[in-house]
């Protein structure tokens, strides 16, 4: 299995994770339709490449320096779609998307963790 392979397998599982994840939230919250409609947006995109070859070089890099980035740049990203993203209408949205939670890493992650302290 090569890199862009083994991004697309990564993606895949992690966007699969996150709709079971959406799942529990909205056994929780069943008053917010959110939480299950993007878990079945979810387990829909996976279905799919999330991205092809074409938005490769843009992600590759990425993916070849970090792969725990790369894995939490994914959580983050999946996390958000319903929320404070839009629901990705292709492979080209999707790796849209991604792209920007990748290049904007530390300051999400320095959000999410502030926000995380907050509500401890």
């Amino acid at each position: 299995m090569n890199d862009y392979q083994m991004a697309l397998l990564t993606a895949k599982l992690n966007c699969q994770s996150t709709a079971c994840w959406r799942e529990s939230v909205a056994e929780h919250y069943p008053a917010d339709p959110r939480n299950a409609k993007t878990a079945e947006s979810l387990r829909e995109l996976s279905t799919k490449p999330l991205f092809d070859e074409s938005h490769w070089p843009i992600l590759e890099p990425f993916f070849k320096a970090s792969l725990q980035r790369w894995i939490r740049s994914l959580t983050l990203t999946n996390k958000s779609i319903g929320f404070q993203a839009a629901f990705p209408k292709d492979s080209s949205d999707y790796a849209a998307l991604l792209y920007r939670t990748l290049s904007n890493y530390d300051e999400i992650t320095t959000k999410v963790n502030n926000k995380n302290r907050v509500a401890a």
